[in-house]
């Protein structure tokens, strides 16, 4: 507490602290009405005080929201496997970035199929307007999957007649059917917006039972260039 003599009292030095038991003489006249004679902390001091504590609240808040942008842009892996920058990862390209992107199977026992094996897809006719291509194929032998990358989305061939191309209920973009005499079938699958275009090719019958046995990268990890935590 501290001692805050009234102004129709005598001043008493700034650091004057009364002895246990003091009392004011009896011959000073009454405070103002409402006035304390002993009061809390010095308000200077209380300021002073105020003062710093919001000055540490905003330091922390400045430090949390540092933390939090660092964890937010760096703190993830991108397709493969670096480490993620404020920019994001890194475009998804190259026979690796292809490979990546390549569905799997699942065989009859509904485990995910092993061996499958990619490397340049082969020149075909027409030819291929894509900038680079993968073929991809599975033991069994009854399809492969070409995985083709184009200079942008706006240059994607349009592939005739699409359906939508749902995953779970999820719209990954868009799809194409087509066979030809000789009992060849393809399904075209177009991500939305993406320059990934993944071609699934065998018989008629082939594709209709493997394909829905596939697992594809969703939309959204594929415009995220793979990034997860």
């Amino acid at each position: 507490m501290r001692y805050n003599p009234p102004p129709n009292w005598p001043p008493a030095p700034e650091d004057w602290r009364p002895e246990p038991g003091w009392e004011p003489d009896p011959s000073w006249p009454d405070p103002p009405p409402g006035w304390e004679v002993w009061v809390g902390r010095d308000s200077r001091a209380a300021r002073r005080w105020a003062i710093a504590i919001g000055a540490l609240v905003a330091v922390l808040v400045v430090v949390a929201a540092a933390v939090y942008y660092v964890v937010q842009n760096t703190g993830f892996r991108c397709w493969n496997g670096s480490r993620g920058t404020a920019g994001g990862c890194p475009a998804i390209t190259g026979e690796a970035g292809l490979e990546w992107l390549a569905p799997t199977r699942r065989g009859t026992d509904g485990a995910v199929m092993t061996g499958r094996t990619c490397g340049p897809a082969p020149d075909v006719l027409p030819a291929r307007t894509s900038v680079e291509a993968v073929e991809c194929s599975w033991p069994d032998g009854l399809i492969t999957a070409d995985i083709e990358r184009y200079a942008s989305a706006t240059v994607v061939p349009s592939g005739g007649a699409r359906e939508q191309w749902l995953v779970g209920g999820v719209k990954y973009g868009l799809s194409a059917y087509s066979k030809n005499s000789s009992g060849g079938a393809q399904r075209v699958f177009y991500y939305d917006g993406l320059p990934y275009v993944i071609t699934v090719m065998g018989t008629a019958d082939a594709i209709a039972a493997a394909v829905p046995t596939m697992g594809f990268r969703s939309l959204t990890t594929v415009r995220d260039g793979g990034r997860r935590k």
